[in-house]
């Protein structure tokens, strides 16, 4: 076996214009792979490589996880799941962003520390839009809806006050699926929806402000409460946490007090344990905030399990739980 390899580089000719690629972002162009765009010019170079290392690998890239990396998770130690439900263009995917931009930016000074990724340029590749560079500074891109019945899935470690590691999963999905599930959880463009809500450990519903407070305020109250009912059978007994997202455009176009409690009334019949939650972008520690209250309260809710063996006689001998060849 050859130890020589031929590996791939190159540059961007839009580096530095409308391209970032070199800095971690995306690729302007949508490409997964530098060598797929157009304006990337491929540079081939031979390079030696020990073929004892190739053995090596990991099991992660660094993109959004999926269902067959669950496994990887779970198994090194305890994990949370949190399912992100909300309509289209309510602030899912920018209440992620923003947690997580809080978590590598003070980390360290939160009551959970973060404690690395396994999806980082997943991460970053949304936080290159939030980024001051040469350009504006923008939210991230709406969620495409594709054909998957899985949602990508956002990791982030982190350790609590006596050092113990969680792995916390996140889903950042379309709110496409959740319309389509609300009204039919048969559809089969639901399939997605309908495999968070059966696997979620808590649950995080946005619901944007300026959609309560504007012309449409009717339909968008229609899908909450359908999805409110929706998520009855699956967050019994599981942390559950209504957002308010884009809180700080309230004080411009606030929200009707009938319609707030319509909604608050709608949520303790449907869901009666949930709580609520005003985020900003202003204030990066009420989206976390959110996170560290959930992972408590799942600590409250999980019962331990105890397991007992029947007495069927008294007699010493018949406590021997072995086997015979």
């Amino acid at each position: 076996m050859s130890d020589s390899e031929i590996t791939v580089g190159g540059v961007c000719s839009r580096e530095g214009k409308d391209c970032y690629v070199g800095d971690g972002g995306a690729c302007s162009e949508g490409k997964d792979y530098p060598n797929e765009c157009q304006y990337f010019e491929v540079k081939l170079k031979e390079t030696t490589e020990n073929p004892e290392l190739k053995q090596y690998r990991i099991w992660w890239s660094g993109n959004n996880l999926g269902i067959q990396d669950l496994s990887q998770i779970r198994a090194r130690g305890e994990s949370r799941f949190i399912g992100v439900f909300g309509s289209h263009d309510t602030g899912k995917t920018t209440f992620l962003l923003i947690a997580y931009l809080n978590y590598i930016r003070q980390g360290l000074k939160l009551s959970y520390k973060f404690a690395g990724s396994k999806s980082l340029v997943a991460w970053e590749n949304l936080s290159s839009y939030s980024r001051l560079d040469t350009t504006k500074s923008t939210f991230p891109p709406h969620t495409s809806r594709q054909s998957e019945r899985v949602p990508g899935l956002l990791h982030l470690a982190l350790r609590d006050n006596e050092s113990n590691l969680i792995d916390l999963l996140l889903t950042d999905a379309p709110g496409e699926w959740f319309t389509t599930w609300s009204l039919n959880s048969d559809d089969p463009n639901a399939g997605g929806a309908q495999w968070m809500a059966t696997n979620s450990d808590m649950f995080i519903i946005t619901a944007d402000c300026n959609k309560f407070a504007g012309e449409n305020r009717g339909k968008a109250r229609k899908e909450l409460f359908m999805l409110f009912e929706r998520l009855i059978p699956f967050t019994k007994k599981k942390p559950t946490a209504l957002i308010w997202t884009k809180s700080d455009e309230l004080v411009e176009n606030p929200i009707s007090d009938r319609m707030k409690k319509q909604i608050t009334d709608k949520l303790l019949f449907n869901i009666p344990h949930a709580k609520q939650y005003k985020v900003t972008i202003e204030n990066p520690d009420s989206v976390t905030n959110v996170i560290h209250d959930l992972l408590l309260e799942n600590e409250s809710f999980r019962q331990p399990i105890i397991v007992s063996d029947p007495i069927v006689s008294n007699s010493p001998f018949m406590c021997y739980r072995g086997s015979h060849v």
